[in-house]
């Protein structure tokens, strides 16, 4: 049976991994009985791009950091397998030395700007995906690919806190402002090579991007009320509590993104393969109700069920024959692995997957009128 590259892919991701690797270096080494060296030749070649093609699926989904470490936890690679995701693994990594100096460094200043002033709370903020869940569910920094750092801050100490990242020579990047995104603030600087490591002799060339979030959703401003919990790295960062971080992870990937991008449903995997078995399901079934992300969560809780194999605690899914026909036929693998499926599909879903049509209908009409009117 002729192997596609979406079948490596997947293998590769979370299948089997010395199948997966087996298959991998067969591809590259090519079959030893062939009639002819012309299709000897031919039949390496179309191996290859099947290799190359499962590699860009990978990479585009950003899991090639994570196919990575796989296969140094798994061994018996060769080297010219780990190649193809070496790169990508490393870049990760080092930037992920970046960003956790960088925390590191916010965190210093967050009690720095706290002892200058005492009458005022504590300055604090919390620590959302990528930047919450390496160290926790992700093991290595090379594993999961974080593009900026989101951090949320109550509205009162909103100020302070950009206060604070300019004192840190941060700057402020204008963006453009409309109902949906006007809860957030971007700001970047160039990171300092020579606070990274001083046994790595890499140039560094990243900007740090830290996202600030005054909200989780920006149809909902009761982000303050949601339980925290210490980090064990940080005195002045927290992370949501286990609940609060997983509906957080679950209305971030469908309800805001619709289902884009197959590394955030690794996530959600890793955390609930985690903590499932520990989370006050009470609590996270009243925290989507009131966030109107009932069926978002429902879709994503059916994607990991049939791809991933995921063990959902019981009564978290709820399931429903006619909503289940309806992503077997738009929600499916070709939708999961682009980057940009069929339009129709993604706009279908995106309105389907809404537990109130208007919510879906307000969205799009504040989109249509902050881009054209």
């Amino acid at each position: 049976m002729k192997v596609s590259p979406q079948n490596l892919a997947w293998k590769l991701f979370i299948g089997d991994c010395h199948e997966a690797v087996a298959e991998s270096e067969s591809f590259l080494k090519g079959t030893k009985k062939e009639s002819t060296n012309k299709e000897s030749t031919e039949k390496k070649s179309a191996d290859k791009e099947v290799l190359h093609e499962a590699h860009a699926l990978l990479d585009q989904n950003q899991l090639s950091g994570w196919v990575y470490q796989r296969f140094l936890e798994n061994g018996n690679v060769s080297q010219e397998i780990k190649l193809y995701f070496y790169q990508k693994w490393k870049q990760q990594w080092l930037k992920g030395l970046v960003q956790e100096e960088a925390l590191r460094e916010i965190d210093a200043a967050f009690a720095l700007a706290t002892s200058k002033d005492e009458s005022k709370c504590p300055l604090k903020a919390t620590l959302l995906k990528g930047s919450a869940l390496v160290g926790d569910v992700y093991s290595h920094l090379g594993q999961r690919a974080r593009c900026d750092l989101d951090l949320l801050v109550n509205e009162s100490d909103w100020a302070r806190v950009c206060e604070v990242l300019v004192g840190l020579k941060y700057e402020h990047q204008a963006d453009e402002i409309w109902e949906a995104n006007q809860f957030k603030a971007l700001y970047v600087k160039k990171a300092a090579n020579e606070n990274i490591n001083e046994n790595i002799n890499e140039n560094i060339n990243e900007s740090i991007v830290v996202e600030l979030h005054s909200r989780l959703f920006y149809q909902h401003d009761n982000s303050d009320s949601w339980s925290r919990q210490p980090h064990h790295k940080y005195s002045n960062l927290s992370k949501l509590e286990n609940e609060e971080q997983l509906v957080h992870l679950l209305g971030h990937l469908g309800y805001q993104h619709t289902f884009l991008m197959l590394h955030w449903f690794l996530d959600i995997d890793l955390f609930l393969r985690k903590y499932g078995s520990d989370l006050d399901l009470v609590k996270v079934r009243n925290l989507l109700k009131d966030l109107r992300q009932k069926r978002s969560a429902r879709i994503i809780f059916w994607v990991l069920k049939k791809y991933f194999k995921t063990p959902l605690p019981e009564g978290l899914y709820e399931g429903s024959k006619i909503l289940e026909a309806c992503l077997a036929f738009i929600l499916d693998e070709n939708f999961l692995w682009s980057s940009s499926p069929p339009r129709w599909k993604y706009l279908l879903l995106k309105h389907l997957a809404k537990d109130r049509l208007r919510d879906a209908l307000i969205y799009d009409w504040n989109w249509l009128k902050a881009r054209f009117l």
